[in-house]
């Protein structure tokens, strides 16, 4: 099991005893990462546990996301533009973690260059962006 919450290490007795939206704390990383896959990475075949969690775990240590990052559609998508940057330009061999055991970005599925047709089709009127900041 992942005993890390977007706060920071957890406990197994801090573990929520229901899975569940209404139960589960959102990971502002881990938000990004499912924005990204197909644009500055590509989940591999065996996919290794956790994948998304390391990500995250190495994104948090590169930027911090404040609120004001996710509050209007066009902040969130200048977030998600640095991300993949970010990610793509990073070494393959770096380790999502310190440990040296941790998996590299390129054992998950980083890409080469950012795929700007997929990020911006994001950002579209009828885009998962839109979607998310529709009221």
């Amino acid at each position: 099991m992942w005993l890390e919450g977007p706060a920071g290490k957890i406990a197994p007795r801090e573990l929520p005893s229901q899975v569940g939206i209404d139960a589960m704390q959102d990971d502002p990383y881990r938000s990004v990462l499912y924005f990204l896959r197909g644009i500055a990475y590509e989940r591999p075949e065996p996919s290794p546990p956790f994948l998304e969690f390391y990500l995250g775990a190495w994104l948090k240590s590169q930027m911090a996301i404040t609120p004001a990052d996710t509050a209007t559609q066009q902040a969130y998508f200048a977030l998600l533009q640095k991300a993949a940057q970010l990610l793509i330009l990073a070494s393959p061999q770096t380790h999502t973690l310190p440990d040296s055991a941790s998996p590299t970005l390129s054992q998950l599925g980083q890409l080469s260059e950012v795929n700007h047709k997929k990020l911006n089709k994001l950002n579209n009127p009828d885009g998962k962006l839109a979607l998310l900041f529709r009221s």
